[in-house]
This record gives C-alpha cells, structure tokens and sequence, in this order.
C-alpha cells in the first residue's frame, strides 16, 4: 500500500494549480533547488501573488503512481484555515515511492487491516505549505491486487499520466516558475549577465517554453566568443533532446565554437584520423540542419566548410553534402550502397538458416540489450546486443550464438590495421519496435562499411542512405556507407530484427601504408601505436616526422 499526503496550492499569476511535496534536504521534484531557494522566491513572489488571485478551492486531487489495473480509494479530509507552518509532515507507507523518504515514528493506520506480518515499512517525506488554507488528500493503492479486498468501495485509477506523474510535472513547473522571474528581475537589473541568461534559458528549455528560450540564447551567443562557455550554453540549456527543434540557433552555436581559435589549432596537433574539433563541430551541425529539413542552410554551411582556410591550406576533405563525418579520411572512394558488396555479406546470406536458427534463444534474452543511440530515436524503440565491439568479442552474447560468433571470428578482424573509431569492426544485432524512426546520422567516419542481414519482421523496414531507400528483407544483406548519411524507420507489424557487421573499407585494409602514412601523431579516435608498428603498416618514421600535419592537401 502507499499513502501519501497531497496538498493543492493556489493559483500563482497565470499558473494552473499545483502540487508541491519536497524532502527535507533537497526537493524530490526540482532539480538543483533546495527547500531554502523555493521559500526565497515563494515569499518574494507568491506571498504578493496570493492577495490577488483567489484561495485554492477545496476540491482535492488524488495523485498516486499506480498501474492501470490496480485500484484507487481516496479518502478526503479537511485541515484548519488557521496559517500553518511552512513544512509539515507527509505520511507514506510502503518502498517504491518517488520523494525521498526518511523514518518517523508515528503513521496513519490503513483503512483496510492486514496482518502484523504485512505491516509496510514506515516512511515519510515534506510537503511544501504556501500562504492560505491548504487542502489535503490521502490516497491507498492497492497495489498488486487482481481484486480489492470485499467491502471497500473503489475507483479505477486513471491512467498514470493524468496521476503521479502529471502531478509532479506540476510540482517541477510551478517551482521552475518561480526561480525563473527570479532570474528574468536580476537580467533586467543587468542585460549583461550571460551566467544568468544560460540559467534562465536552461529554466524555459525544461518548460518546453522554446520561443522565450531563443532570445536569452542568442544573446549569450552574440556577446561570448568562449569555446568552452558557449559550448556549455548549449549542452546546459538545449541539449541533445532539444537540437533538433532549435537547428538553426544549434549550427549557429556549433559553427562559433568550431571557428575559435582553440579549435582551429587542432588542425596541426591532430591528424584527419582524429576527432579535431573544428570539424567534429561542423560536422554535427551539418547532421541536424539535414535531419531537421534546413537543406538551405545545411548547404552554406557544407561550403562555408570546404572553403576554410588555415595555414594556407583546406583541411576540411568533404566532397558530398551527404558524406560529412567528424573523421574524413581524404581518398577513400565515396559509394552509399555497395555494390557488388563485399564477400562477408555472401558468408552471411549463405549461412543465414544456421544464424536464424540460434538467434531465437537470442531474442528472449531481452535483459542483455542496450538501447542503440537514444538520441538518434525519433519514436520507438531502437536497441541493440554487440557481440563484438572495441576490438573484443562480448563473452555473453557470443554464449547465445555460438555458431554466428564463431563464422565470424574467422573474418574479424579484417585486417592487422588501427581502428579509426571503437565501431571501426563490429558485429551488432539490432532492435527496431513496429513504428520506430530514427534520425537522419552518419557514423562518424567514413572507413566502416555495413552489412545488415535480415533476420525477421523485414517487412515495413526501409533504410535510406544519400537520399535512396532501400527495403531490408529476411535472409538479404543491405552494404551501405556507415559515413554516409543514413536513416532507418520500421512500420510492420512485427519486431524487426538484422545482424549488422560492419567491416573496414576496402582500400584501407588493401594500401594501408597509402593512407596511415598521414598519422603523423601515430594515433586514432580509438588506439596508438609506436614506430614498429608504423613501419609494419609501410611508414617511414622520418616521413612521419618531416610530412607534418597536412601535406597531401592541395592549396
């Protein structure tokens, strides 16, 4: 059972009536905001709010986390209109509970009786107290139950957006407002303050109030030309989750960042075999102008980028709009399907009856998988199980299919050269829910090419690589350029299932020496290696030392 104290609050301004409940240290339902900072701006704010709107009413809400079958008794009671103090203790029974608990000594008893052996422990939590009369709810669930127990009247619960977790969500807005006009006073006291301006941005971006973000943001980005400030603005107030609805203002902040100083100098401390950030900026302000339909502004940035200038020379290789990863590697030929496909994707359709017969102890094993790239997932569910990844292979899942770990052992690694990235090889089964899209991306580098067999629930699944779709089918390999932008959407009915190996370019593992002699730092995204292993791939180290950074490009 839980039993939980909920207290309504009055109308503040324009905001809709709230829930607030806290911890004594630190409230469970704000982030980084203490009970102390919530009494600060309530007694500037709501105290000279609450003699213009109206006392709260005295209908109460039940708000409780339940599942949709269990069942809700809610038990009204009313409390004195004398002031009371600020905080005064809630009552709740049982562990799972989402504001953090600590002992107490006395707690209501439950309506219904249960055994001396059944007795929950004993917990309790603050609830926050405005100015004015409160009212207060408590609510049992009956939790775990296929019946309520005879004679006790019920009400189905709601489903749970409409209960705990609306609730709370008004419990975080209502105190995000209030630090909010607490920072937009101290702004108007000093436009100038770009601290603030981040806060304040990072305060609306949570209250999905974007519109009223964009000016803080672009005043941090017109008066700063810090690298690492700018970058945290963005991360801080936007972040990943939010880019792609503010893509223009995300370049823009990407674009000043990769053109400061600080990051054009890792054109000469890093070869194209690293991340520099210059590019590794660009390039993903390229990716969500594309994945956001900004095709205008994602060109005159694409050529923006080809033409920049350092030292004399373009370090920047790009030669598609459609190939932009943060790790170009200049000579290596440019196709988005690969045809005809290298000969690991004729291994896999051959032996594709022996995979799909082990890969059904695999698809049960649903506590072994990661979610992909959670950032990338536009609706649904995209997750993964590696079974080989990082130059190693996963002891767990290649235990769940043997066979395929062992065919594949025998091609992987491809070849005795560095990996540009952990993913450079690696085989992965992944995961697509019916109705799941995922964004356009790129892999980070243009060296790795994909092969994806598919296993089951083909049906309805596309993969789009430069702009061309192609339908994945059971027991076919799809070869496709892991640099090249790409995108995959499921709408079958069934679970969609593929084994994807991803393989080193082929004319990096056949002329090693062609490309790796431009390492000048011996080192990539992933690993390092010493002069003897520069002279086992064909590079002179004296080559290495007198090239320096760049002198295959062109002026």
């Amino acid at each position: 059972m839980i039993w939980a104290t909920v207290v309504q609050l009055p109308k503040l301004g324009k905001a809709s009536p709230a829930f607030a409940i806290c911890s004594v240290d630190k409230c469970g339902c704000v982030e980084d905001t203490t009970c102390g900072e919530i009494d600060d701006s309530f007694s500037t704010q709501a105290s000279e709010l609450s003699e213009e709107e109206p006392q709260a009413s005295t209908a109460v809400a039940s708000v409780v986390r339940v599942k949709p079958w269990q069942y809700v008794e809610a038990k009204r009671q009313a409390r004195p209109t004398t002031p009371p103090s600020r905080l005064s203790t809630a009552q709740v029974t049982a562990a799972p509970v989402v504001i953090k608990p600590h002992p107490v000594s006395q707690v209501p008893s439950p309506v219904t009786s249960r055994a001396p052996s059944q007795v929950p422990s004993r917990r309790s939590s603050q609830v926050l107290l405005p100015p004015g009369p409160p009212r207060l709810t408590q609510v049992q669930v009956i939790s775990d139950q296929a019946k309520p127990p005879q004679g006790t009247p019920q009400i189905a619960a709601p489903a749970p957006a409409l209960m705990a977790i609306q609730a709370l969500r008004a419990v975080r807005s209502w105190a995000q407002e209030l630090r909010l006009a607490a920072l937009e006073r101290r702004i108007r006291q000093d436009p100038t303050d770009l601290g603030r301006r981040v806060a304040a941005a990072a305060q609306l971006c949570r209250l999905s109030e974007l519109d009223r973000a964009v000016p803080h943001l672009e005043a941090v980005l017109s008066a700063s030309d810090d690298a690492g400030f700018l970058h945290h603005a963005l991360t801080s107030a936007v972040g990943p989750k939010l880019f792609y609805q503010l893509p223009k203002l995300t370049a823009k902040f990407m674009r000043k960042i990769a053109l400061t100083g600080e990051c054009m100098e890792e054109f000469g401390s890093r070869s194209e075999f690293e991340e520099r950030a210059t590019v590794y900026h660009l390039a993903n302000a390229l990716v969500i102008l594309k994945a956001a339909g900004e095709m205008q502004a994602a060109s005159e940035l694409f050529e923006e980028a080809k033409e920049l200038v350092w030292q004399g020379k373009r370090p920047i290789t790009w030669q598609s709009i459609q190939q932009t990863p943060a790790v170009h590697i200049s000579g290596l030929s440019h196709r988005p399907f690969w045809s005809p496909k290298p000969p690991l994707a004729d291994v896999l359709q051959e032996n594709y009856p022996a995979i799909l017969q082990e890969f059904a102890q695999l698809q049960q094993r649903r506590e072994e998988r990661l979610a992909a790239y959670p950032n990338l997932v536009e609706s649904g569910v995209w997750d993964m199980l590696q079974l080989y990844s990082g130059r190693r292979w996963n002891p767990g899942p290649c235990e769940l299919m043997p066979f395929t770990a062992a065919l594949l052992q025998q091609h992987l690694p491809s070849a005795d050269v560095p990996y540009i990235h952990y993913n450079s090889e690696e085989v992965v089964v992944f995961l697509l829910s019916p109705g799941t899209k995922v964004r356009l991306h790129n892999g980070g580098s243009n060296v790795p090419i994909n092969l994806s067999l598919g296993l089951v629930g083909c049906s309805g699944s596309f993969c789009e690589v430069a702009g061309t779709p192609q339908p994945f089918e059971d027991g076919r390999v799809i070869a496709f350029d892991d640099g090249s932008d790409h995108r995959v959407w499921h709408d079958g009915a069934q679970e969609r299932w593929v084994l994807t190996v991803r393989v080193l370019h082929p004319e990096l593992v056949a002329d090693p020496r062609r490309f790796f002699c431009r390492a000048f730092t011996r080192r990539t995204c992933f690993e390092a290696w010493d002069a003897g292993r520069a002279r086992a791939l064909g590079c002179e180290e004296e080559k290495l030392r007198f090239r320096g950074p760049m002198a295959h490009l062109s002026h």
